[in-house]
């Protein structure tokens, strides 16, 4: 970021404009034309958060939940993150779900984080995919429903996302297996459970028939051998008369 640039928003976030706050506290946080500065990221982010301005709710909610540069604090993260979260802000609902899934600063409540894990998953949060299908398949804090798990864990990998990429792929093996499995054990698709075709030749040639140029096995009839040519003609004498 250019030094004039950075001048702008030092004003606009001066005169509490929340996004040049929270532009000015990312500045801090990383270094960009000021010393680094933990306290100063905090308060500026603190600024905006207080005018409503979401992504600022959620940015302060991640440095309270992982204890970026100051200790962790669950309380004060889950009152960001939920801020936030409120807000339709889905990076935020998908912390929410997972602060609900470890019990962080609220009692474990795997409903309220398939609830959150939804919002976020149908804004194309991808870990939240993996985790609303996850709950899917399993039952936890949903019904059991393996169809939609596999919608969702359909989303989350076509997202580049290893797990659900894995995932997926050993539930489409399992389904072909057992499809598979279902086949062979009712014997319709089986080779040798199918009933041999029927031959077109009258019963009396059937016995004729052979595969052309096979060679004769033993107990089988011989076929002799055709006869070499020769450029001989017809009645043509195989030796000269001797006078």
């Amino acid at each position: 970021m250019h030094r004039h640039a950075f001048d702008q928003i030092q004003k606009r976030a001066e005169a509490s404009n929340p996004e040049a706050q929270t532009v000015l506290a990312s500045c801090y946080e990383l270094g960009r034309n000021v010393k680094p500065s933990r306290a100063e990221t905090i308060h500026w982010l603190k600024l905006a958060a207080d005018q409503g301005y979401a992504p600022a709710e959620y940015e302060l909610g991640r440095i309270y939940l992982y204890g970026r540069g100051i200790p962790a604090d669950y309380q004060q993260a889950l009152l960001w993150e939920k801020k936030a979260a409120l807000q339709g802000n889905r990076n935020a609902q998908r912390d929410l779900a997972f602060m609900y899934e470890r019990g962080l600063g609220v009692q474990p409540d795997p409903r309220e984080a398939a609830l959150w894990n939804r919002k976020a998953a149908e804004q194309d949060e991808p870990q939240a995919q993996l985790h609303l299908a996850e709950a899917l398949e399993s039952g936890n804090g949903v019904p059991v429903d393996l169809a939609e798990a596999k919608v969702w864990y359909l989303k989350a990998a076509r997202q580049n996302l290893s797990k659900a990429q894995l995932r997926i792929a050993q539930l489409y093996a399992q389904e072909t297996a057992g499809t598979c499995g279902s086949r062979l054990a009712a014997g319709s698709d089986h080779p040798r459970a199918r009933p041999k075709p029927k031959s077109s030749l009258p019963r009396s040639l059937q016995h004729k028939r052979r595969a052309p140029n096979c060679r004769s096995s033993a107990g089988s009839r011989n076929i002799p051998a055709r006869r070499k040519k020769t450029n001989r003609k017809r009645g043509a004498l195989s030796s000269p008369l001797r006078v």
